[in-house]
């Protein structure tokens, strides 16, 4: 297995939507840490564990995918090696246990740095999401719930734990922003699921466009990048926010135009854009904390 099978195993344009949440909770947590311990490394630790539990998933889903024959060699999208006959089973299944365990390493050392309850339920929950997407009695990416798991872990999970992990407390705030970018995750899994409709539909995979039409994927899509701009609204200052969220309403507006209008492979190029919206929003979250410091 060459070092670019494993870069594709491990989905880099979709790492966004493990970092950009835990970026957004230190920004929030920053200066208001409730430990001892050194900021820079109750922000790290977290930052490993989310990277490496959406690397573990991810190759999960590849191998799991493939042994139930939702990954074919014809399959429209990103190129799969395992689909290809480019690398063997038992070469993926090494890597699932090989970035399982350091999940759990890494995790395991947050707790033994900052240990909490709370955070040790998140980790099991981290741990037991990375199998239970893709395989077991009741697979949620075959069962409608790829998108509401990704809301969960994404978005509230990732955010709302990584700002307990510093703070020891939840904030309003960082409710807020666990949802809005829970919501930007999930609109990665959407054009993600809208592509795949036909493929998943053939291997009884049942997502949400397989249900209830691909129809309904862009007014998902639509309606989360909506949602997004009107719920920070509350934060410190309502005029600012509206003028720092432009840029990414207008780019997310612009996909949400595009995605009914393109088929096939060219929507991995827009997936690409979704996740680099996810980014974006980080960004601009950031942005309006680091104006409230400022002002």
């Amino acid at each position: 297995m060459t070092l670019k099978q494993v870069i594709y195993l491990f989905r880099p344009h979709t790492l966004p939507a493990s970092l950009s949440p835990i970026l957004v909770a230190c920004a929030l947590a920053y200066g208001n840490t409730a430990s001892e311990r050194p900021f820079w490394l109750l922000a790290l630790l977290p930052l490993l564990t989310g990277l490496l539990g959406q690397i573990a998933c991810n190759v999960a889903n590849d191998y799991f995918d493939f042994k139930q024959g939702a990954d074919r060699e014809d399959r429209v999208g990103f190129a799969r090696p395992l689909a290809l006959g480019e690398i063997t089973l038992r070469e993926v299944r090494l890597l699932l246990v090989i970035t399982t365990a350091l999940t759990a390493i890494v995790g395991l050392a947050a707790l033994l740095l900052n240990f909490s309850w709370w955070i040790a339920g998140i980790g099991i929950a981290i741990i037991i999401g990375i199998f239970a997407y893709s395989t077991g009695p009741f697979p949620l990416a075959y069962h409608a719930l790829g998108e509401v798991t990704v809301f969960l872990f994404y978005g509230l999970a990732a955010t709302l734990g990584s700002y307990f992990y510093i703070c020891g407390s939840i904030h309003w705030e960082a409710v807020v922003a666990a949802v809005c970018m829970g919501l930007a995750s999930v609109n990665i899994l959407i054009v993600n699921n809208y592509r795949d409709v036909d493929e998943d539909r053939r291997a009884h995979k049942r997502t949400l466009a397989v249900c209830f039409g691909k129809e309904l994927m862009p007014l998902l899509y639509r309606t989360n990048t909506v949602l997004i701009p009107i719920l920070c609204l509350p934060f410190y200052r309502p005029v600012w926010n509206l003028l720092i969220m432009l840029p990414f309403f207008l780019y997310s507006l612009r996909l949400t135009a595009l995605l009914p209008r393109t088929e096939g492979a060219k929507l991995d190029t827009l997936l690409k854009r979704t996740a680099q919206g996810v980014l974006l929003l980080a960004a601009t979250i950031i942005a309006i904390i680091l104006i409230h410091l400022r002002y």
